[in-house]
């Protein structure tokens, strides 16, 4: 879930990226020609990882992996950021990444933090009165959805604010009005 607006690139640098790197049948970054810390030919390339993401370096930057897997794919360097449907910043095959706006990508996935009181996104434990508490954050700002007794029925008020507000159905939790609701 990148979040900055890629810049724009020379055919230098792009002539250069084609020439290190190629896309096998998986979609997997592979090395072209052998260079400095590049691994074999042929062999898929994972680069360094900094903040979650893969990267490269071309022509003395550094780069990060899914612009250049974007580019490969396409034909076309990304103009606009990039989003990882599944929340993986490592996972950067073609099927994986969209173009988006700011906006569309701080709605998309994301994982639940390690130690969250809550598993479900937009739900938080209200300590004061055992109450589960939903909200998201809106276009207007962050909305309050409501106090519930069920960590559930607070999940289900969030899908269905995220429903109303336009989210992608990847955000929603996985919770429904079917499940059983203690």
């Amino acid at each position: 879930m990148s979040c900055h607006k890629p810049k724009e690139r020379s055919e230098e640098f792009l002539a250069e990226v084609r020439r290190k790197w190629g896309l096998n049948g998986l979609g997997q970054l592979v090395v072209n020609n052998k260079y400095h810390m590049s691994g074999e030919v042929g062999s898929v390339f994972t680069g360094s990882s900094t903040r979650g993401y893969s990267q490269l370096c071309v022509l003395g930057g550094k780069v990060r992996v899914h612009h250049v897997v974007w580019y490969l794919h396409t034909g076309e360097w990304p103009k606009q950021p990039l989003d990882h449907i599944d929340g993986n910043g490592q996972n950067n095959r073609p099927d994986n990444l969209r173009l988006c706006s700011q906006k569309e990508n701080c709605r998309a996935f994301r994982k639940i933090k390690e130690g969250a009181a809550s598993k479900y996104r937009g739900v938080t434990l209200y300590k004061r009165t055992s109450k589960w508490h939903s909200k998201i954050m809106t276009d207007e700002g962050r909305k309050h959805l409501g106090y519930f007794d069920c960590e559930k029925e607070a999940a289900l008020a969030f899908n269905y604010a995220a429903i109303k507000y336009g989210f992608p159905t990847e955000a929603l939790n996985q919770v429904f009005a079917e499940d059983e609701v203690n």
